[in-house]
């Protein structure tokens, strides 16, 4: 027998088995993994409690920024207050959308962030101009249209035409944000009628994370409420059975006790001289 001759090997008997099931199973592995891969749509909650966190956020700081000015001049914040709302507000939109993040501090707690089709920065910009620089504008206005008074000047005038025109502006603006809120709670797409003319989505930052609303926090707090109020209850009824006992249990003074009963003494001899008359008769 040659040794150095190749030892020739038996194929498998599953080897054609194999080979006729392994596309199957890697288009199966396909399908499956694009099935439990994260959507891109997000929840309206996400949203709306970034928007919540958000507005606490901008109190919170405000707040500090009242009681800063507070201590020096306290007219100063009054009379300047859309101004320094607006240089709050830009600061907060330079610090958190216009960075890298592209989001609010309440989106990235909420794991978003905005994604537009087209150029996304410059959008985000046009943005914080039109919700800062509009708002800020908006209220000025209003205030200078209030202080020369010209809602009350005839319907005639130009002014009052301006001024009506502004006020129908403002309410066809309000109708357009409600319309665009209910469409908002329909797909969840664009949260805000600026977000919708300037194409600005808000997506996942990292799709790969689970989201979930977690109630547990929600649910603790029940609890505890239920139980602190429970025990103030319950301490209330204590404390009026034990001021009962106390008052049962507390004696008078002896000149008080005294007191007492020479005026009953006095009670019933008056009684007995008004009976003894009668008696006679």
């Amino acid at each position: 027998m040659d040794r150095s001759a190749p030892q020739s090997r038996a194929t498998p008997f599953w080897l054609g088995d194999w080979n006729a099931a392994k596309s199957g199973i890697n288009t199966f592995a396909r399908n499956l993994s694009l099935q439990t891969r994260s959507p891109t749509t997000n929840s309206r909650v996400n949203k709306l409690d970034a928007d919540l966190l958000d507005d606490e956020i901008f109190g919170m700081l405000n707040e500090h920024l009242k009681s800063a000015f507070a201590l020096i001049k306290p007219q100063f914040f009054d009379k300047y207050k859309p101004e320094l709302t607006a240089l709050l507000q830009s600061i907060i939109f330079g610090l958190s959308v216009a960075s890298s993040k592209r989001a609010t501090y309440g989106q990235q707690l909420q794991n978003l962030k905005y994604k537009s089709p087209g150029l996304v920065t410059r959008r985000l910009y046009l943005f914080g101009l039109i919700t800062i620089g509009g708002q800020y504008g908006w209220t000025r206005l209003n205030q200078y249209l209030l202080e020369r008074g010209w809602a009350d000047l005839p319907p005639n005038t130009w002014r009052h035409r301006i001024h009506s025109l502004i006020d129908k502006s403002e309410k066809l603006f309000k109708i357009l944000s409600l319309a665009n809120f209910l469409a908002f709670l329909a797909n969840g797409r664009y949260k805000t009628f600026i977000e919708r003319l300037l194409s600005l989505k808000l997506v996942y930052a990292r799709p790969q994370l689970v989201h979930s609303v977690s109630l547990e926090f929600l649910n603790r707090q029940m609890v505890w409420h239920a139980f602190t109020t429970k025990l103030l209850i319950e301490k209330e009824e204590c404390s009026c059975l034990r001021c009962g006992t106390r008052i049962k249990s507390i004696k008078p003074h002896r000149s008080v006790q005294e007191g007492l009963d020479a005026n009953k003494e006095e009670n019933t001899t008056s009684q007995d001289q008004a009976k003894s008359p009668q008696e006679k008769e």
